[in-house]
Parts: structure tokens; C-alpha cells; sequence
């Protein structure tokens, strides 16, 4: 049985990615969120968004997708005409900031709008952290990873640090002292890791150690829910969207990956087409398969 037991746990962490139990220096333990206006609220009343997740710029073997699909993620926004793209992390698959891909990729979405990207788990595999990346975003006109970022009076976006799969007291008390001075009659919060529906058969071992405190994830509900309406945007999933109303004020949107060939589990490549109408707080979300741009899946929250 003892036998049967060690090679159940050994298969299956052979498709996890184990990297966060290596002990890293520095944590981005200075959070603020003071918010920088970035656009002006749009004209006709409605905020168009490309949002996309876990990209994994870097890997290869045995994975032929992920330059095409950053090729149709570019060529999308050529098309679209976005206010507004927003990165839910993994967007590197080995924290290699230097890879010509990667720096490539950033200054392409730079060019055609603005680009607000938070950091995951991959990012912290060459051991750097967030100031690290926030350096790297700078010198290539991506916002984040943690900050507040102004859409007119009307919209905030909210750039959390998840990386190291925990949300610190500090950054919660930041959180929710900015929310509580933030007027914005919406609210829009990015995160890497999925908050609560992680379930351990996404490629992560969260099944092993646990996701976020429950505490944290109560409090952080809280502040959502107190200081809304909102949406909360995850990444990190590898296996399917999951959408959660928690309630009148808040819900919740996983979004689903570029997943690698390599393991057993399997997604199509998709990216996400996000309508906020500000006149009726009412969010439309279209799931896309990259590979012929055709609509997957269509939700609609309204407040």
C-alpha cells in the first residue's frame, strides 16, 4: 500500500510545478495602491478589454503552441480596438526576463494599449521576485505588478501580488484602505492564483500545501464585497473557466490558460474578450479560441 501511495504522489508531481518550495529572498512587502489614472473613461460608456492568463513565454519542449498563440493573442489586438489589456500572470514560463520572446511580446501589446499585468508563480522560478518584474514592466510601459490604476473617475483596476500563493496582511491592509477611500463606481481586481475553487488538478500542487489562508480569502471577500460592485479576475487554471457569483456585488472570473502538451491535462488556447457598460454595471465575457478567434463561451454579469 506504502509502495502503491509513493507512486501515486510521484506521478502526479511530476506534471506540478514544485518551484514555489524553493525559499526566494525578498517578497514585495511594499504595497500600495495610490492610485495613477491611465485612461479616460470611454466615450460611449462602455470599457473594452482583452484579458489572458499563463502564456508561458519560454516554454518549448515538447510544446509547440505557445508562439503561435501569443502570435494571435498580437494579432487580435491589431484587430479590436481594446481600451485596455490586462495579464493575470505566468506570462513567463521560467522567469527568464531577459528571453527576446517575452520582451518582444510586452513591447507588441504595448504598442496597441494599454497593458496592466500582475505576476504568477513561473515568474519567481529564476528566484526574482516582484520588484524585480516591476522593474522589467517599467522599462517596457506594462503597469503593475501591484498598483491601482485609474479608467477615468468611474473605474479602478486593482493589481494584487499573488505570486507566492498567499495575500500578506500588509497588502490587505493597503487594499482595503485604498478601497475605502476609492470612489470609483466600479471595481476591477486581478489575481494570479485561483482563490476558491483550486483544487489541485491544475498542474500546481495546491492539493499538497493549501491555497491561500482561509482567513485572507474571507477578508479579501469582504473588502471586495464592502467597497463594490467588482469583478475578481484569476489566471493559474489550466483545466476550464469557472465564474462564481458570491454575491450582489461580487463575482468572480477564472479564466482558463494556454496549457502545455506535455501533461496529461489539455485546454484549447483561448483569450478573453471582455464589456464593461458602465451605464448598466453590466460585464460580458467571451471566451475565444485563439487558433480561429471564434466565440467558445459567453457570460454576463450584471450588478
Amino acid at each position: 500500500m506504502r509502495l502503491v501511495l509513493t507512486l501515486i504522489l510521484a506521478l502526479l508531481l511530476s506534471s506540478c510545478d514544485v518551484h514555489f518550495l524553493s525559499e526566494f529572498e525578498g517578497r514585495y512587502d511594499e504595497h500600495t495602491f495610490e492610485k495613477q489614472m491611465l485612461i479616460p473613461t470611454p466615450e460611449d460608456g462602455k470599457l473594452d478589454i482583452l484579458v489572458f492568463s499563463d502564456a508561458h513565454i519560454g516554454r518549448e519542449i515538447n510544446d509547440t503552441g505557445v508562439t503561435e498563440y501569443n502570435d494571435e493573442l498580437v494579432a487580435e489586438l491589431k484587430e479590436g480596438g481594446y481600451d485596455l489589456v490586462l495579464s493575470l500572470g505566468d506570462l513567463s514560463d521560467e522567469g527568464d526576463m531577459g528571453d527576446p520572446n517575452m520582451l518582444g511580446f510586452l513591447d507588441a501589446i504595448a504598442e496597441k494599449a494599454p497593458f496592466i499585468g500582475v505576476i504568477g508563480n513561473h515568474e519567481l522560478h529564476a528566484g526574482k521576485d516582484a520588484p524585480y518584474w516591476a522593474e522589467l514592466y517599467e522599462a517596457h510601459e506594462v503597469h503593475g505588478p501591484v498598483g491601482a490604476y485609474g479608467i477615468g473617475e468611474e473605474v479602478t483596476v486593482y493589481a494584487l501580488d499573488s505570486s507566492w500563493r498567499i495575500f500578506s496582511k500588509e497588502q490587505l491592509d493597503a487594499l482595503e484602505g485604498a478601497m475605502e477611500k476609492d470612489d470609483a463606481a466600479f471595481k476591477i481586481v486581478l489575481s494570479h492564483t485561483d482563490l476558491t475553487s483550486g483544487d489541485g488538478f491544475n498542474q500546481s500542487g495546491i492539493f499538497i500545501l493549501g491555497e491561500a489562508q482561509i482567513a485572507e480569502r474571507n477578508r479579501l471577500y469582504r473588502i471586495l464585497s464592502e467597497d463594490g460592485p467588482s469583478i475578481l479576475f484569476t489566471g493559474h487554471r489550466h483545466y476550464g473557466s469557472g465564474v462564481m457569483k458570491h454575491n450582489d456585488r461580487l463575482w468572480e472570473y477564472n479564466l482558463d490558460a494556454l496549457h502545455a502538451r506535455n501533461v496529461a491535462l489539455q485546454s484549447d488556447d483561448v483569450f478573453y474578450r471582455v464589456q464593461l457598460n458602465l451605464e448598466t454595471l453590466t460585464v460580458t465575457v467571451q471566451e475565444v479560441l485563439a487558433a480561429d478567434s471564434s466565440v467558445r463561451k459567453t457570460v454576463v454579469m450584471d450588478y
